[in-house]
């Protein structure tokens, strides 16, 4: 929605689909129906979530949060100076440099996340700064109280709250409250498996412990000052280590085109010689390659969610 003089507004439409980018001015209002990347002159990036909307504000980069989700990754000032804003009815969030993320509320308060760097967050009561691995929830008329967030575990192969992998000692990364201590646990009986202590950025990159089979877990973390986070909704760990089915099931030449048909595992990808080929819904697949009649072995592979490789090196007829 774009605003002119005298109160006129009107509607830009979506751009169509082979459009690759499309200018927003100051003052517009945006609704995401999936989501959106907006990139500004200084380098900072907002991922909006779908239904979020939002108005792009006009004396600063920034914008103004009406309702939904965003995160955002703001490029640090040479000078120090503040160069990104976001203001919401509930208060705002001034940052130099950092990563964020900012969520209206059912109540209609707002909660801010940092996930690396330092927010400047304000309302109609104080200002606090909120750092790495800490969030906040800005009310009218209400103190803010700053507090550790729940950690956001980054896995290899992760599908909402489901970790696939094929080795027992699972890798992950995650970024908490500088020195703090990430604890892991099992979801059921609550028994501590592992604690990792952060660096002064607040990164800890590691692996879980050895999990033969599967686990479901819980992620925390305790600050030095004794502050502790609420514990992550449970994620299940699960270890796989057989390699994807795939069946080569027709190769037929017709001169320099070879057309070749085949078979995977359901969730599995194939690719052709390096190139990605499309996986009907029956797990079955139909691909053309230009291949010389020099050219006798073609490269099929299947590779599953938990990184597990099958490779098949077919031979060609002449």
């Amino acid at each position: 929605m774009r605003y002119g003089p005298l109160g006129l507004t009107w509607s830009i439409a979506r751009p169509t689909a082979d459009w690759q980018a499309y200018a927003l001015c100051q003052g517009d209002e945006l609704l995401a129906s999936a989501p959106v990347t907006i990139t500004f002159d200084t380098g900072a990036q907002a991922v909006v979530a779908p239904g979020t909307r939002l108005r792009m504000l006009s004396s600063r980069d920034g914008f103004a949060l009406i309702h939904g989700e965003v995160a955002v990754a703001a490029v640090p000032s040479h000078d120090g100076a503040a160069n990104f804003h976001v203001e919401t009815a509930a208060g705002s969030a001034t940052v130099k440099g950092t990563r964020f993320r900012m969520r209206t509320e059912r109540d209609a308060s707002v909660s801010e996340f940092t996930d690396e760097g330092r927010v400047v967050v304000a309302n109609d009561v104080g200002t606090v700064d909120v750092v790495t691995g800490e969030q906040v929830n800005l009310r009218l008329s209400t103190p803010l109280k700053v507090e550790l967030q729940v950690p956001r575990m980054i896995f290899p192969t992760r599908d909402g709250d489901r970790v696939i992998s094929n080795t027992p000692r699972v890798p992950f990364k995650t970024r908490i409250f500088p020195r703090a201590t990430l604890i892991v646990e099992e979801a059921h009986s609550g028994r501590q498996l592992a604690r990792y202590v952060a660096d002064s950025t607040g990164l800890v990159e590691d692996a879980l412990p050895p999990i033969e089979s599967s686990a479901t877990l819980r992620f925390s973390q305790t600050a030095p000052d004794g502050r502790s986070s609420a514990p992550s909704q449970p994620v299940e760990i699960v270890i796989d280590r057989t390699a994807p089915t795939l069946a080569i099931t027709r190769v037929l030449r017709d001169g320099n085109t070879v057309r070749i048909s085949g078979r995977t595992e359901i969730g599995a990808q194939v690719w052709v010689n390096g190139e990605a080929v499309k996986i009907e819904p029956d797990s079955t697949f139909s691909f053309e390659v230009n291949a010389p009649t020099t050219d006798r072995l073609v490269t099929i592979t299947a590779a599953d969610a938990a990184g597990n490789v099958t490779r098949i090196i077919q031979q060609l007829a002449p």
